[in-house]
C-alpha cells in the first residue's frame, strides 16, 4: 500500500467513524499535529501507535499499519533550496502544510489563516514550545 492509498483509506475511515483528528490522536496517545501529519503521509508512526490508530479506525494493521510505519518519501517537484535555514522552512511547510490546513479547517475558522497576528502567533507559540522541549 502506498502512502497515498494509506491516506485515502484513513480519510475514508475517519469520515465513516465521525472522528476528529483530536479524538484519533487521543486514542493513539500522540499530538493531533503529529498524528494528522502521519495520516497525511508526511511522518511515520511506531508499530504501537500504528496499531492503535488502525484499531481506532477499524483498518488493517497489515496494510494501513505497515504504510503508517514506513518512512515517508519527502520529495518535492521543485528544486530544493540549498541554504540550510531556507531549507528547514521549506521542509516545515512541505511536511506540516497540509496538516496545519486540515486542523485549521476542522476548527471551522479558516478566516484565521488570513489574520497574520492570529496565525503567526499560533505558529510562533508552537515553535517556541518545540524549541523549549529540545533544550
Amino acid at each position: 500500500m502506498t502512502k497515498t492509498e494509506m491516506t485515502s483509506a484513513i480519510l475514508d475511515a475517519k469520515a465513516r467513524a465521525g472522528l476528529t483528528w483530536e479524538a484519533i490522536a487521543k486514542a493513539v496517545g500522540l499530538s493531533p499535529v503529529f498524528v494528522t501529519s502521519a495520516c497525511l503521509g508526511m511522518n511515520s508512526l511506531s508499530p504501537e501507535a500504528a496499531e492503535k490508530l488502525c484499531s481506532t479506525l477499524e483498518l488493517s494493521v497489515e496494510t494501513v499499519g505497515a504504510a503508517l510505519r514506513e518512512f515517508p518519501p519527502k520529495s518535492w517537484d521543485t528544486p530544493i533550496p540549498t541554504d540550510p535555514l531556507v531549507y528547514r522552512f521549506y521542509e516545515m511547510i512541505h511536511v506540516y502544510g497540509d496538516t496545519i490546513k486540515a486542523l485549521i479547517s476542522y476548527a471551522g475558522n479558516p478566516e484565521e489563516v488570513f489574520r497574520p497576528d492570529a496565525f503567526c502567533g499560533s505558529i510562533s507559540r508552537g515553535l517556541s514550545r518545540g524549541l523549549q522541549a529540545r533544550l
